[in-house]
């Protein structure tokens, strides 16, 4: 697990892929980061049909991840397969559909649409399925 950055230790990379949903199990970037990022290395090369991307916090208010792409890795290199913009929804669903995938990245561009709360993406699981 790669990210750009993060607010604290305790809000590391690796709860990215840890199944905990909740508040004290997210990555959370580090104020600053304005386009933060997050890549997941698989262990192979596998078919992966959709990706759920899990955002903000229980009792926030505009902090879920608002504009992002999702790329996916193959022996052909990088490739975008979703750009959300304007997003609201705490849980999306990304459908991939593509085989031999050994990477999976999300690239966020606007963290939140909060106004009171620091501008950090906050995110619960990048969640792979297979």
């Amino acid at each position: 697990m790669q990210v750009s950055s993060q607010f604290s230790t305790a809000y590391g990379g690796d709860n990215l892929t840890d199944g905990d949903c909740t508040n004290a199990g997210r990555w959370l970037s580090a104020t600053g980061d304005s386009t933060p990022t997050a890549t997941v290395s698989l262990d192979a090369a596998q078919y992966v049909p959709s990706v759920g991307i899990y955002s903000g916090y229980t009792g926030g208010s505009g902090v879920v991840i608002v504009d992002f792409t999702v790329e996916v890795h193959t022996s052909a290199g990088w490739q975008q397969v979703a750009s959300i913009t304007g997003n609201a929804s705490s849980a999306r669903e990304i459908v991939v559909g593509i085989a031999d995938v050994d990477g999976v990245r999300l690239a966020i561009s606007n963290p939140s649409a909060s106004t009171t709360e620091a501008k950090v993406a906050r995110v619960y699981e990048l969640a792979i399925h297979e």
